[in-house]
């Protein structure tokens, strides 16, 4: 096994890691971008950032301090809110601490608060939380810690303990530095370095059947999106075949990172000194049996299938519980049940050993199960019952993707009209919107990959409707369906939220709730017209998605934590183990994997200790120097940059077929693009002589819409928007690409007329965001 600490001694050891390895929470309003923007990060104690250092002054939690303005604070938390440009033409965020005001009855001419000294304690903390910009805080002020002393002026009753806690100083990540006075004690600076956990299965066989070996990932959460999904980035920590399952494994990482829980002392490259590493665990990433697996849960197969609640498993779809929208009066199938937490888990760990029958009851009901995957309770920053968020891979694309397309093709569809549908996605046009296109034949659905399900969604809804403008009733809830999850699909795979992320979370709870809506519809029509058709409304996978919204607002989108990533790792494992003599396959494995990342650190400029030894006088002597990479290693990655890709493989684990926002302006893109006057839909065109112009394109109106998401806009019956040509912009230098559009379909050749498909990735929000722009 490789311990995750020792991925992060190494990583800290290497320039530049600190800001890779950390980050504040960022309470910028109505965004999320990345993973210290969900509500965990922002509000969990074990993620909070202790201190940060201005200069040659390290500020800590619970510090009292004074500002440039002569004011005093208490300071409670850092955090990092909205972004500024610096002189350079760089984007910093702006970091401040969060402070409760300190005032008092007395003056003083001298540099310090001597009413906090001795008796005289005639101060208010005021129990009302503002942010003060970190470069504004002077110094620190030494404090007496008797709070509630003589003559305080505030009362303290809800907040009094907080603010009495922040009082005292006490610190859990405070440690001396050895030699510092007891009159200016000096503390080691912390860093805060979340990491996430990945588990799954792989196959030991080049068949890729059988011989499963189950292991372990780690990754680093502060890191970008785009930087965390490389290879290098993927850090292995062990692996097992059949004699290990991932619950036996989970005792050595528990008890290491329980320790990262607490703080380990290492050296830091940035600050030239050690430093107090705190790594607490973010979540866990895996497929759906992974995760019950690891959250003390039966499975999707038992009684109560959703690990997150205690929804018991209808049978039919008579026994699914609806409820009323008082708004619309509109019945809806019931998704929200009494959440599982942390109280029900230890309950069931203490029926197990001291009350059998209970244990069992409710094992049995709410499908509980004690399997090992409790030593994950020891941490204090893991929950199971809300750290394991919804795999997206396993539930949309191979979950209700799959469900409804291997129905379409496979019992509905005849084989003519399946050829001929297949045909025509196959002749698609605008293929340059997307990163990978579709080359499948249809007849040979049920062996599709993830990707390919996720390149047929954006596209199929409108082809389907093309095809078959007068469809049968099976066909047009089929296609009803398609539409709605195709604009859900489109809200899913989106990078991030940089606005309106309030309306975000609007439009993803309304497609998902109409999509749930039409599944029901075309479950109650199969049940008279097909009853050996699989029940959509009864997946598990289904209910799981209705989880996903909360998902989103504890750790930020779901591409976040998407799976594809490290499940496309699983290669790189199958590697190693077939290049073992399957003696020692866990131990061989975790070598190759840790010398592989040795190797690149020290490409990196890890710096490292070693021991010099020698002989005089018959004596012998050793001494411990501290060394990095030479100046024939710095120069290899000055003068070759590529000599790192070529030769530790630091490139993406994955393409970019979830979605693709170019910034390049090529012709034939087709797009959203931010102009002098503003957003407008247009098309790069190429001029005979190289240069580039935009033709732009308007938005359709009509005095009745079909779409109640853009009124007054002409739309097909999916929601898809008319656009036609509207002059052109012949100056392009300041244009921007904000988004990658899909023009392919055109429906009036003469005229221009062509439909927008918003069932592609990121289509969709586009244009929710921006729609009051385009139709002024």
């Amino acid at each position: 096994m490789n311990p995750p600490s020792e991925y992060l001694k190494h990583m800290i050891a290497t320039p530049n890691m600190v800001n890779e390895m950390s980050a504040l929470p960022d309470f910028t309003q109505n965004r999320k971008l990345d993973l210290n923007h969900g509500e965990k990060w922002r509000h969990h104690p074990s993620f909070q950032t202790p201190m940060l250092t201005k200069g040659d002054k390290d500020f800590w939690v619970g510090d009292l301090v004074k500002d440039t303005h002569g004011s005093y604070w208490l300071i409670n938390k850092f955090l990092s809110k909205g972004e500024e440009r610096t002189s350079e033409n760089e984007i910093k965020k702006i970091v401040f601490a969060e402070c409760f005001p300190v005032f008092s009855s007395e003056v003083s001419g001298i540099d310090g608060m001597p009413f906090l000294t001795g008796l005289s304690t005639n101060f208010a903390v005021v129990p009302v939380k503002y942010l003060v910009p970190l470069l504004n805080l002077v110094s620190s002020i030494k404090k007496e810690l008797n709070f509630q002393g003589n003559g305080c002026t505030v009362g303290y009753d809800n907040n009094g303990g907080d603010i009495s806690r922040l009082w005292s100083g006490y610190n859990q990540y405070k440690r001396i530095i050895p030699g510092s006075s007891e009159n200016d004690q000096k503390f080691k600076k912390v860093v805060i370095s979340p990491i996430v956990i990945w588990s799954d299965d792989t196959s030991g066989n080049k068949s890729k059947q059988y011989n499963v070996f189950d292991s372990y990932l780690m990754y680093l959460a502060a890191m970008p999106l785009e930087k965390r999904t490389r290879r290098e980035n993927a850090m292995f920590l062990c692996t097992s075949d059949k004699n290990l399952q991932a619950v036996n494994m989970l005792g050595p990482i528990v008890e290491d990172l329980k320790q990262l829980e607490e703080g380990i002392e290492v050296y830091s490259y940035d600050h030239n000194d050690y430093v107090l590493l705190v790594a607490p665990l973010l979540m866990l990433m895996a497929d759906n049996p992974r995760h019950s697996q690891l959250a003390m849960h039966k499975g999707t197969s038992s009684k109560a299938p959703c690990r997150k609640c205690l929804r018991l498993k209808p049978r039919t779809l008579a026994n699914l519980e609806m409820y009323v929208d008082p708004l619309t009066e509109h019945r809806h199938v019931l998704h929200d049940y009494r959440r599982r937490d942390l109280t029900q888990l230890h309950e069931v760990i203490r029926c197990n050993s001291t009350d059998v029958p209970r244990y069992k009851m409710i094992s049995d009901k709410y499908s509980f199960l004690v399997n090992g995957s409790e030593k994950f309770l020891a941490l204090r920053a893991f929950d199971p019952t809300q750290d394991c968020p919804v795999d997206i891979l396993h539930s949309v694309p191979l979950g209700v993707i799959k469900y409804l397309v291997d129905y379409l093709m496979k019992k509905v569809l005849t084989a003519p009209e399946r050829d001929h549908l297949g045909n025509i996605l196959l002749s698609c046009k605008n293929k340059d919107a997307y990163s990978r296109n579709f080359r499948k034949n249809l007849r040979h659905c049920g062996s599709f990959l993830g990707r390919d399900y996720k390149q047929l969604i954006q596209v199929i809804p409108t082809v389907l409707g093309m095809v078959f403008p007068d469809p049968n009733n099976t066909i047009r809830f089929i296609s009803q369906a398609l539409n709605y999850l195709g604009q859900l699909c489109s809200l899913i795979y989106l990078r991030g939220v940089g606005e309106k992320y309030d309306m975000y979370m609007q439009s993803l709870r309304s497609a998902l709730l109409n999509f749930t809506d039409a599944l029901f519809k075309l479950d109650t029509h199969l049940k008279d017209h097909d009853p050996s058709a699989p029940v959509f409304s009864l997946k598990p996978k289904l209910h799981i998605l209705h989880h996903l919204v909360e998902d989103i607002e504890r750790f930020g989108l779901a591409l976040q934590y998407e799976t594809e990533s490290p499940e496309q790792f699983n290669k790189f494992i199958r590697e190693h183990l077939f290049m073992t003599n399957r003696q020692y396959t866990s131990r061989d494995v975790a070598a190759r994997f840790g010398k592989q990342f040795i190797c690149r650190q020290l490409f990196n400029g890890l710096s490292f200790v070693y021991t010099k030894r020698w002989k005089r006088s018959n004596v012998w002597y050793e001494e411990v120097y501290r060394s990095e990479t030479g100046y024939a290693i710095k120069a290899i990655q000055n003068e070759t940059p590529d000599f790192k890709e070529l030769f530790f493989g630091a490139r993406k684990n994955i393409t970019d077929s979830y979605y693709i926002n170019r910034t390049k302006i090529v012709g034939g893109l087709t797009g959203l693009f931010d102009t002098e006057s503003g957003m407008v839909l247009g098309q790069i065109l190429e001029e005979q002589d190289g240069s580039f112009v935009l033709q732009r394109y308007m938005l359709l109106t009509c005095d009745l819409s079909i779409s109640s998401c853009f009124p007054g806009v002409k739309t097909d019956l999916r929601g898809n928007l008319y656009i036609r040509p509207n002059g052109i912009i012949p100056s392009i230098e300041s244009i921007e690409c904000k988004e990658v559009l899909d023009f392919g379909f055109i429906i009036n050749e003469r005229e221009g007329i062509r439909l927008v498909n918003i069932s592609k990735f990121g289509t969709y929000w586009a244009f929710i965001s921006h729609y009051q722009s385009l139709n002024a």
